[in-house]
This record gives C-alpha cells, sequence and structure tokens, in this order.
C-alpha cells in the first residue's frame, strides 16, 4: 500500500467506525517500499574467473523511491553461466531516487556470460557479467620509438675522468601506451668503463614523452661510454663523452695563520660554494658564491687541521682538501 492508499484507508476506515459504533478500531495499514523504475545499464562488475569463487556489490538505480524500509530480498540466480546469484540487502528506499544494493555471489561454471533478472516493487531491469578462463595478463609498456641520437638525447652534465659523477640522460620516445613501468635494471657502459645506467620508474604517455636514466659511477678513462638500452619492444644506444678533469686548486700557505689564498688549475674556474670543516666534520664557514681574489680569513679558527670543499660554477663539481691553521 502506498502513501495515498493509506490516507484513503484511513479516512474510510473511521468514517465506517463512526456509522458502526466505537469498540471497531481499524487495523494499521502496512506501507510496502514502491519505486517508479529500476535502472540496470550503470552496473559495472568486474569479471569473474570460472569455477573460482567470486564476489562483487552491484547497485541498481532507482527513481520515485516512497521512503519505506525493506528486508533482505529474493535471490536471482544467474543464467546463461551458472553458479552465481544476486541477494538484495536490507535498507530503506529514498524519497525519490537511490540506489538499491545486490550482493553477487558463488562460483561460475562455465565461461561466456551470466545474465541476471532483478525485480523489485514490480519493476525489473537485466545486467551480465563476463567470465573468463584466466586473469588476463597486465598489459606491458610499449613504443614505437626510442630517439637515441646525439641531437635528442639531453645530458644533465658532464662527467669528468675518475671523478665520482651522478646525472641523467632524457630519452624521447614516440607511441607510448599509456602504461607505468618500474625502476630499470642496471646497464653497464662499454668504451669507458666505470659508469651505469638505470631507467627510473614512471608511465608512459599515450603518444610522446621521454624516459628518464640515472647515470652514475667513476669513468676510468677519457673518450665516450656507451650504453645499450632495451625497453618497451625498442633497442638503441647512446654515447656520454667523458671529459679530462680540469677542476682543481691548490691552498697556499699551509699552514696558514691568517689568509688562505686558492688558486684554481684553470684560470676560468669560478667557485660556487664554498665549505670549511673542522677535524670532527663540523661546519665552521660557508661562503656562498664566494669572491676569492683576496683569500679566506681565517684567522678566528683555533689551531688544527680542517677541511676545505669547493663547488666549481660550471659544472657543479666537488673537491676536498686539507689544510692547517697554525700560528
Amino acid at each position: 500500500m502506498n502513501l495515498v492508499d493509506s490516507i484513503n484507508y484511513a479516512y474510510l476506515c473511521n468514517q465506517l467506525t463512526n456509522l458502526v459504533g466505537a469498540g471497531n478500531n481499524c487495523p494499521f495499514p502496512v506501507m510496502s517500499p514502491t519505486i517508479s523504475s529500476i535502472q540496470c545499464n550503470t552496473v559495472q562488475l568486474p569479471s569473474a574467473i570460472i569455477n573460482t569463487p567470486y564476489s562483487a556489490i552491484a547497485n541498481l538505480a532507482y527513481t520515485g523511491g516512497n521512503a519505506v524500509a525493506y528486508t533482505t530480498g529474493t535471490v536471482f540466480s544467474s543464467t546463461g553461466v551458472l553458479g552465481l546469484t544476486a541477494t538484495l540487502q536490507a535498507g530503506t528506499l529514498s524519497s525519490g531516487n537511490g540506489n538499491l544494493v545486490y550482493v553477487i555471489s558463488g562460483m561460475p561454471s562455465s565461461l561466456g556470460t551470466a545474465n541476471f533478472t532483478i525485480t523489485f516493487s514490480g519493476q525489473s531491469c537485466s545486467f551480465t557479467l563476463t567470465v573468463n578462463d584466466v586473469t588476463p595478463p597486465p598489459v606491458t609498456p610499449v613504443i614505437s620509438t626510442m630517439l637515441c641520437d646525439s641531437v635528442h638525447v639531453n645530458f644533465s652534465s658532464t662527467p669528468f675522468i675518475n671523478t665520482p659523477f651522478t646525472g641523467t640522460a632524457t630519452i624521447p620516445y614516440t607511441g607510448g601506451n599509456g602504461e607505468s613501468y618500474p625502476l630499470g635494471n642496471t646497464i653497464a657502459s662499454t668504451g669507458v668503463l666505470g659508469l651505469t645506467a638505470t631507467l627510473q620508474a614512471g608511465t608512459l604517455s599515450s603518444g610522446n614523452g621521454n624516459l628518464v636514466y640515472v647515470i652514475s659511477g667513476t669513468p676510468s678513462s677519457l673518450d665516450t661510454a656507451y650504453f645499450n638500452i632495451s625497453f618497451g619492444g625498442q633497442t638503441c644506444h647512446f654515447g656520454l663523452n667523458v671529459a679530462e678533469n680540469s677542476f682543481g686548486f691548490t691552498i697556499h700557505p699551509n699552514p696558514a695563520k691568517d689568509i688562505i689564498k686558492i688558486k684554481f688549475i684553470s684560470p676560468n674556474t669560478q667557485a660556487y660554494y664554498v665549505w670549511l670543516y673542522d677535524a670532527v666534520g663540523r661546519t665552521v664557514l660557508m661562503l656562498p658564491q664566494p669572491d676569492l681574489s683576496n683569500g679566506i680569513n681565517i684567522s678566528n679558527l683555533p689551531n688544527g687541521v680542517y677541511l676545505i670543499k669547493i663547488m666549481d660554477a660550471e659544472n657543479k663539481q666537488v673537491l676536498t682538501k686539507k689544510f692547517v691553521k697554525g700560528e
């Protein structure tokens, strides 16, 4: 009985009671849950695997709910592929639009499509569930080409012989399929030895994009370090030139009392940052982008052994040396 019928019922019953006489009470009407329509076209369920236990939730949209509670409903068995059921979960209708929740469970007995026809409050609709043979294999990252020539590969910095190095190589690709990929294996250099390239994890663009490799290690000689890489069904190789280390400096006087002078091997070298550390590793002086033409004043430092670390401005190389502060 809906709300309008319930109101009409109460009015007529009260009129009849007045005519018959007191002592004859009307029974309270029981309202049934009603809806105007139910829709299955928005149901999306994960696929099931044959002969494997399955459980999922199907949300069925409805309109015209009358705000009446309902109990756990009839179990609807699948057709087509057998072995699955849909069971309405207890709840209360919204006053208007809402969702009915059905638990889909069981073990599908064959491949194909399981069909469910649901009826609630006189309204019906149908939805399906696909049953596969095995779990589909994951989609692997695929690209059409890698551009490893010197025109397209971009290196963050230049390695120097016998100097620890960390930098990146950015390699363009075409035809990415939008899939993610994990951290890659370490690839050792050929030609100049001592360096490795490691692909960094990421997600391919759907189309063109870039792969980033971290290059690290200490190159053992001058010339070119080569890397042979494979990714997404494509292979290529690129080369990274190793340069002679022109960054170096001397300290004088050493030992020193008040001022230490820094002389760079190359007259074009500029200091980007200078740090001074005491014998236990504590920072005692920091000089960002310093002017070293007049030296560094150490007159306030206690006597002892110190380290000076300098980073050059061009390649951000770092070199550390020792000096002694004395009288």
